[in-house]
């Protein structure tokens, strides 16, 4: 009996995810839920899932370099993109990644469901079969994209394809994704290298031999030619075939019939022919080392490939994802390390002469070797490939941003709660104007340490300020980032009380609007109160605020229903923003399309909407 079928939601609105969830679930799939592509990737194993549905633009990694990890770990694991930023340009790189479809937002839940079984090749319930592995090629290089498409409209044919490139470039890779695209997929895929077979045993492996054809032919042998047939026959090297076996191998691709040694009669063979090699044959046929004849009839298609030198710096990018990710997993490392901006830049210094098989191996040599502890690749790990002067004058070009710092920080808070059983703390506007105004002269190592230190030696409140990094910046210094941000001083003493609620039954909110979470959006901080001190207007859950602005305390009867505390909650965010749609999104951490959708409803259903001063509601 086939297995139910396991579908992935990798999506990072909470309420997009859920809704795809329930609606895969009716219709008799199981879902597992990711709200990023690093916990998608950490969730993932080779057929842990059957398909996933990932979003487009997500926190950490987008969706196109989501998938080029992805396949390294499951390369024939089914992927549905969905996004509501998509273009013509976002699509096609979506199924050249290995997306079978893309769906455009908004979309109903027939429509995902029907693209999930689609993809799946299911009925209802149950998986029919198994599908094939099929290579994937990573590549947003223009000229590389041609020649895909070339080789695409030339696959459903039989016309011979003369692939011409350096060694290391992806020729094989090439002609396997030509007969996964032909009519010819099912049938077998053969690859011989003329080059690694003696020349003396070349022909009885191309052509095969009768019994007692030569001394110790004991029983007849099939060759590559007839065990490729109603298939494809791949020819590695082909500028190394010596002249003697060049006529006969003209006379195969011209009558199809090819004539075992020592046989009395011709056997019809079906197989397309793709010839692969690094030599120009055009100049090998004019120094008389190649059969001008051959030439012509194996040159119907010719396609050529970019060195890797010569592809664009966004294929970099993508291959290393996909390269650290595989060899990550197979080396039992988790989580695969991050790239940094200094790690991309050493790699796109490198000439990359051996291409392709020169940088897979550079990146799992990378891989074996980072240390342990260490969460990010940079130039220091490039240091055995550029050279120690190399390396170390990338790194100092790339000192730790704004946005880097915060993203880094963040990641490490999480990581050594989890690993110390406490929950993570909120990180408040002071803490990071803290890390910013230190030099980081240990760069993320040293911002390793001391996010760890933070971690077990705070005090049990539930954000981080800027007091947290006294010991770091000293006393003065942390005093003065704190007095530059009092209302944080409200939100950590609420932390500090959980025990304490107002009589009544009633909690404490407040908005705070210079708040900001790793991804760069506005935070939303939700605390109980820290006691009667704290002064706050009861509300009407029927009459959202207006006129109010953020960061003002509202006490919320307990128990009220989520939908009602959810319509409250957005009016009246939207009035303290002045109707504008995109700010309240930001400031609610929410997506645009939510806020517009739950507009929409609210309207339909009688409630008043603010609006911006002039009318305008963004």
């Amino acid at each position: 009996m086939a297995n139910p079928i396991k579908v992935l939601i990798v999506e990072d609105d909470p309420g997009m995810r859920e809704g795809m969830a329930q609606s895969l679930k009716r219709a008799g799939f199981i879902c597992d839920q990711a709200w990023n592509g690093k916990d998608a990737l950490e969730k993932t194993r080779p057929g842990a899932f059957d398909a996933v549905v990932t979003d487009y633009r997500m926190p950490c990694m987008d969706g196109l370099e989501f998938m080029s990890r992805l396949k390294a770990l499951d390369p024939s694991i089914s992927v549905l993109l969905v996004t509501a930023f998509g273009s013509e340009d976002t699509f096609k790189d979506a199924m050249r990644l290995g997306a079978y479809d893309c769906l455009s937002k908004p979309f109903d839940n027939k429509e995902l469901v029907a693209a999930v079984k689609k993809s799946l090749n299911t009925d209802e319930k149950l998986k029919a079969d198994t599908k094939a592995e099929a290579p994937i090629l990573i590549t947003n290089d223009p000229p590389l994209l041609e020649t895909l498409a070339l080789a695409r409209r030339a696959a459903d044919s039989r016309a011979t394809i003369l692939i011409q490139a350096e060694s290391g470039t992806g020729k094989e890779v090439f002609a396997k994704l030509i007969h996964s695209a032909s009519p010819r997929r099912k049938g077998p895929f053969v690859a011989i290298n003329c080059a690694a077979i003696p020349e003396n045993l070349l022909e009885s492996e191309l052509f095969g031999y009768e019994k007692g054809a030569f001394t110790g032919a004991n029983s007849s042998k099939t060759g590559r030619f007839e065990q490729a047939d109603g298939g494809t026959i791949v020819l590695d090297e082909i500028g190394e075939l010596p002249l003697a076996l060049q006529g006969k191998l003209l006379r195969a691709i011209q009558e199809r019939t090819i004539d075992r040694l020592g046989g009395s009669k011709p056997i019809s063979i079906d197989v397309r022919i793709i010839a692969l090699t690094n030599r120009d044959l055009a100049q090998e046929v004019k120094e008389g080392r190649f059969r001008e004849d051959l030439f012509y009839r194996l040159n119907v298609i010719p396609l050529k490939l970019p060195p890797l030198r010569e592809r664009t710096k966004g294929d970099l990018r993508l291959l290393a994802a996909h390269f650290v990710e595989r060899y990550s997993r197979e080396n039992r490392r988790f989580p695969a390390p991050d790239l940094s901006p200094s790690f991309l830049e050493g790699l796109e210094q490198h000439p990359w002469r051996g291409n392709i098989r020169e940088f897979e191996n550079a990146m799992q040599r990378c891989v074996v070797l980072l240390d342990s502890c260490e969460r990010f690749l940079n130039a220091s790990d490039l240091e055995w490939l550029l050279g120690a002067e190399a390396a170390e004058s990338i790194q100092e070009k790339h000192p730790m941003g704004e946005r880097h710092l915060r993203l880094l920080a963040a990641q490490f808070v999480d990581r050594f709660s989890r690993e110390n059983d406490r929950d993570a703390p909120n990180l408040l506007p002071s803490f990071f104007e803290a890390l910013e105004q230190h030099p980081w002269p240990g760069n993320i190592r040293e911002l390793e340490n001391a996010m760890q230190r933070c971690v077990v030696l705070h005090s049990g409140e539930r954000s981080f300020n800027a007091s947290d990094l006294e010991w770091l910046l000293g006393a003065e210094a942390a005093q003065s980032i704190q007095e530059k941000h009092p209302r944080e001083a409200e939100t950590v003493a609420s932390g500090a009380h959980e025990g304490s609620q107002p009589s009544g039954g009633h909690a404490i909110v407040s908005i705070e609007p210079d708040g900001e979470d790793a991804g760069g959006h506005a935070a939303v901080s939700i605390e109980k109160a820290a006691g009667p001190q704290v002064a706050a207007q009861m509300i009407d859950p029927e009459k959202p605020l207006e006129g109010v602005s953020l960061g003002t305390p509202v006490t919320i009867p307990l128990g009220l229903p989520l939908p009602e505390l959810e319509r409250f909650w957005l009016l009246s965010t939207l009035s303290a923003v002045d109707g504008n749609r995109t700010r309240c999104a930001q400031q609610l951490n929410i997506a645009l399309r939510t806020v517009r959708n739950k507009i929409n409803d609210y309207r339909e259903h009688g409630h008043k909407v603010p609006g911006g001063r002039q009318g305008k509601e963004e």
